[in-house]
């Protein structure tokens, strides 16, 4: 994240245990984090000491645009695709 951007909340798609996570946390966003398997919130829970309130669940099912009123953008990783992380959309 370059820091360029009217957004306060960060959303982070998928994740998982947290690679990404950890260096997301330190960022000046309010980080919310979309994850399904239950396992990995416990991880992410546990291991990383995430708020469970921050955790909305499966992506898919979320109105963000409604949830964030237009401050918000996203990021997720993945690795079983390299190089398919990165921004997806700001919503500015």
């Amino acid at each position: 994240m370059t820091g360029f951007g009217s957004y306060n909340h960060l959303i982070e798609v998928g994740a998982g245990t947290g690679i990404l996570t950890k260096h997301l946390m330190g960022l000046p966003y309010r980080l919310w984090l979309s994850e399904v398997d239950e396992q990995s919130i416990a991880y992410l829970i546990r291991e990383l000491r995430v708020d469970s309130s921050c955790i909305l669940g499966d992506f898919l099912r979320l109105d963000v645009a409604n949830l964030f009123r237009g401050d918000s953008s996203l990021v997720g990783s993945s690795v079983d695709s390299p190089g398919a992380g990165g921004i997806y959309r700001d919503w500015e």
